[in-house]
């Protein structure tokens, strides 16, 4: 029986539209672990498509399952860690400070 590679720990896309600066979508996939602690400038709106993670966004601490909406400020600290074993999946939408030049 051929064996089968392991997934990636962690797998993103990210999709802008020039006719919209400052704005993109984007696809994360997460097995086995989550994310450090970053930040970015956008404003990020997430919806948890299956699994679940313990969010840490600025001094909070969340547990967020699938079908939960996320909010995250440009700017704001923010990490997390599976809470499970199915690994993760969510959508996001972010905004940037560019959204606010478009003519």
């Amino acid at each position: 029986m051929p064996v089968r590679p392991e997934a990636p720990p962690i797998s993103s896309r990210i999709w802008r539209l020039e006719a919209l600066p400052g704005v993109g979508l984007s696809r994360v996939q997460l097995r086995g672990r989550g994310f450090a602690t970053e930040s970015h400038e956008e404003c990020s709106i997430g919806l948890t498509v299956r699994g679940a993670e313990r969010m840490r966004v600025g001094r909070r601490r969340e547990d967020v399952g699938a079908g939960d909406i996320s909010l995250i400020n440009g700017g704001e600290l923010h990490g997390s860690g599976l809470a499970g074993e199915g690994g993760l999946v969510y959508r996001a939408f972010g905004i940037g400070p560019e959204a606010g030049e478009i003519p």
